[in-house]
């Protein structure tokens, strides 16, 4: 009889995802994020990435702290280091600090409060970057019309 008996599956989110529900759970009505928001990303923390089988948490921890767990000598405390890569894991880090510097916690719950009627816009403009959630038949109506005016598609199929 084979299985996984005794091992314990984390939430495989993709960062879309992760970054999606965050915002949908801290600022529904939307969130700009500015230029200085990027720059006031701590230089003394890290983000912490700890997924857990039934939730996601994003915290700030210090420098020395993210050197005791990467150095850390049972195997089960240690942590990778890991590069913020992609733009996903970058946007969901800014964000993070932005709106929830103490740190949050997203379960299944989370991921299934955002409306599957709306989407996820992104609007770049001359000051910042704008992230709010539309409904998607004015999303088509914006691709559409895009599409039409400048010949390109700018929806991003989730992964």
């Amino acid at each position: 009889m084979g299985g996984n008996y005794g091992v314990v599956m984390e939430l495989s989110w993709g960062w879309q995802t992760i970054t999606s529900a965050m915002l949908w759970k801290l600022t529904p009505g939307g969130l700009i994020l500015f230029p200085q928001d990027l720059n006031a990303l701590p230089h003394d923390r890290v983000m912490l990435e700890e997924r857990l089988p039934d939730r996601i948490n994003l915290s700030f921890i210090t420098l020395k702290e993210a050197y005791s767990r990467t150095h850390a000598e049972k195997a089960e405390v240690r942590a990778t280091t890991d590069k913020l890569v992609g733009r996903w894991k970058q946007i969901a880090a800014v964000m993070c600090w932005k709106i929830a510097k103490q740190g949050v916690t997203l379960t299944e719950y989370d991921r299934q409060a955002v409306p599957t009627d709306l989407i996820l816009m992104t609007a770049g403009h001359r000051l910042g970057v704008e992230w709010q959630f539309i409904h998607r038949n004015v999303a088509h109506k914006q691709r559409l019309a895009i599409f039409e005016q400048e010949g390109k598609d700018i929806m991003e199929r989730p992964h």
